[in-house]
């Protein structure tokens, strides 16, 4: 029986490197992100949530994918890359992993995604 492979989008950030870290040993690992990960252990594929084909390539293979990636570096985003990344990434993350047929999925994510902070107006959706 062959080891399952996890892909975890967002495996370098914050949350996502101890993720990384919790599943090596247990299972295969490859981290999508922008950057590199911490762990040298882990496969790296190096991309936007945004490009469907880099996440479609990223998930061959994997049977189970962890979706942690986000828009949340702390800086004020413009409204639309704010949306593009943290609801349109997103929506192509789980798409892609459908079409991937990968059926266990475990999304996450920081109050980041849910809204800008409250000394940020409001933005308005196109």
């Amino acid at each position: 029986m062959t080891q399952e492979r996890i892909l975890v989008t967002g495996g370098s950030g914050l949350l996502g490197r101890f993720v990384v870290q919790a599943l090596l040993g247990q299972t295969e690992v490859r981290v999508f992100d922008l950057k590199p990960p911490v762990q040298a252990e882990a496969e790296f594929h190096q991309g936007s949530i945004l490009d469907e084909q880099a996440v479609s390539r990223a998930m061959q293979g994997c049977s189970g994918l962890i979706h942690l990636a986000a828009w949340d570096d702390g800086a004020a985003p413009d409204d639309r890359s704010y949306i593009e990344t943290n609801v349109l990434g997103s929506w192509t993350v789980l798409e892609a992993a459908e079409r991937a047929g990968i059926r266990r999925v475990v999304a996450a994510s920081s109050n980041a995604v849910a809204g800008l902070a409250p000394d940020q107006p409001p933005f308005s959706l196109p």
